[in-house]
């Protein structure tokens, strides 16, 4: 499915949280929704600390007190979502060759250190977040999901038709939020509902540190007009 604009993707969200909600299969307190910026990196480079083993689970069996064994990322400013270097047979960007977007499951190799898949390539990703200046204070207004048609929200990940340098865990790009592409689509989370931002402002402040901290030593972003 792409071709979706951003108030899809939101709209989307909110119908899958009330009926997962009837359904019974969501934790009490816990909603469906767009990823911010800094989660959608998060879960495609990894924390300093990641799981040892990622858990897979089906919507019904997600544990809202899960604990998992962790261990010390060694690759915590990895470029892609599964090591360094790009290789076209863990996502699909222009160098795999496909030309087109492939279904989703085709590249098991280039999960993340979460076991989240195809967070490189194939098809843009709307996030919730306004654009502009990154990291950025989650206090600032980014996550305002009431800014006007006029302000730009980000989309993560690349496409297939984006470079391995277009497809890394820092590669950004922006888009109002009506419009729709074939290239663009969307990913999305289970979250705790915190608040207005639904989100804890204690983690995007811990995460927003080690982005400043620890990212790509080129300071380069992809940003493209699209």
């Amino acid at each position: 499915m792409v071709g979706i604009a951003w108030y899809e993707a939101l709209a989307c969200t909110r119908w899958l949280t009330e009926a997962w909600r009837k359904a019974g299969l969501l934790p009490e307190g816990w909603e469906v929704r767009l990823p911010s910026e800094a989660e959608w990196e998060k879960a495609a480079r990894g924390d300093i600390e990641i799981p040892a083993q990622p858990q897979v689970v089906s919507i019904g069996n997600i544990k809202a007190n899960t604990r998992l064994s962790m261990k010390k990322n060694e690759t915590s400013r990895r470029l892609y979502p599964w090591s360094n270097d790009p290789d076209p047979n863990c996502a699909n960007y222009n160098e795999t060759g496909i030309g087109a977007t492939s279904a989703v499951g085709c590249f098991p190799a280039g999960a993340s250190s979460y076991g989240c898949e195809e967070m490189a390539g194939n098809v843009w990703e709307w996030t919730r977040s306004l654009y502009g200046g990154y990291p950025y204070d989650p206090k600032d207004g980014r996550e305002n999901l009431d800014a006007s048609t006029d302000e730009l929200r980000v989309v993560r990940g690349g496409s297939f038709y984006d470079s391995h340098w277009g497809v890394r865990c820092s590669a950004r790009d922006r888009d109002y939020p009506d419009y729709r592409y074939y290239f663009v689509c969307f990913r999305v989370m289970l979250s705790p509902f915190i608040s207005g931002l639904c989100v804890s402002e204690g983690f995007l402040s811990l995460w927003h540190e080690f982005l400043y901290r620890h990212h790509d030593r080129t300071g380069v972003f992809v940003v493209k007009s699209v």
